[in-house]
């Protein structure tokens, strides 16, 4: 059986939600030793993010691993031993991870919690953190993730599992698999709400990299960069603006 525990085969980007972390980690497939999750990588990347926040679920990137049987975000089967996740690898692996499983590249993947998982223990590991008192989280986090409208008073909560949903809000009503909120009487309760979902509150140890750090083509370049060099690996510039370009355009207002 393959060992697709092997950490050493793994680059894991931990972010929290809603900072530019998918950014990141399709910057990092810009690296020659890492496996892009498209092929061929340019017109993949040109299907990606659009202006509208009605439909930034359906364009954000996604892996083709095969690798659903755990979740990044939720607790379901992170708890698996190694030879577990070997097996089900076996079982549910797309041709396109075992085709770079038989490479010498990395197979990247993302994750929102605190503790990894047994067989990313020892991985490459990127992480990405955001201060929640930076304006231009907040309102990444308010637009995307959990949208207010100060008309009407209400909250969205865009995760779209119930069992996560608090507790201490019970009348919060289900709406197109997410959950509207109308008791919250101000935009900074229904943010400070919003960061106490415990999707949204985990630890990041250090070192981290910072959300301010990606969000200029320069300041990208030199992530990617470090990475890079951390791999023994180089990456290709003009892919990489490609990347910021589709990025900057459509998330332009996160950047005023």
């Amino acid at each position: 059986m393959i060992q697709y525990s092997d950490p050493q085969r793994w680059l894991v980007v931990q972010f929290r939600p809603g900072s530019a972390g998918k950014l990141l980690t399709v910057a990092l497939q810009t690296i020659d030793r890492v496996a892009a999750w498209h092929t061929p990588f340019r017109p993949w990347v040109r299907t990606l993010w659009r202006n509208s926040t009605d439909t930034w679920l359906r364009n954000e990137p996604y892996h083709q691993w095969g690798t659903d049987f755990f979740s990044r975000t939720m607790p379901r089967g992170n708890h698996v031993t190694s030879q577990e996740f070997d097996r089900l690898c076996d079982q549910q692996a797309t041709e396109r991870l075992r085709k770079v499983w038989a490479s010498d590249q990395l197979v990247i993947d993302y994750y929102h919690r605190s503790e990894l998982p047994a067989w990313w223990q020892a991985a490459h590991v990127v992480r990405l953190d955001a201060d929640h008192q930076n304006p231009r989280y907040r309102h990444m986090v308010l637009d995307k993730l959990f949208p207010w409208n100060s008309h009407t008073q209400t909250g969205v909560c865009q995760f779209d599992n119930p069992a996560m949903t608090r507790a201490d809000h019970p009348i919060a009503r289900q709406f197109q698999n997410q959950y509207r909120y109308d008791q919250f009487r101000s935009e900074d309760e229904w943010y400070n709400f919003a960061l106490e979902d415990p999707r949204m509150s985990f630890e990041i140890p250090t070192p981290k990299y910072d959300l301010e750090q990606i969000v200029s083509q320069q300041g990208l370049h030199q992530t990617v960069a470090d990475v890079a060099q951390q791999l023994q690996s180089d990456y290709n510039r003009d892919d990489l603006d490609l990347v910021w370009q589709r990025w900057s355009t459509a998330n332009s207002r996160y950047l005023d």
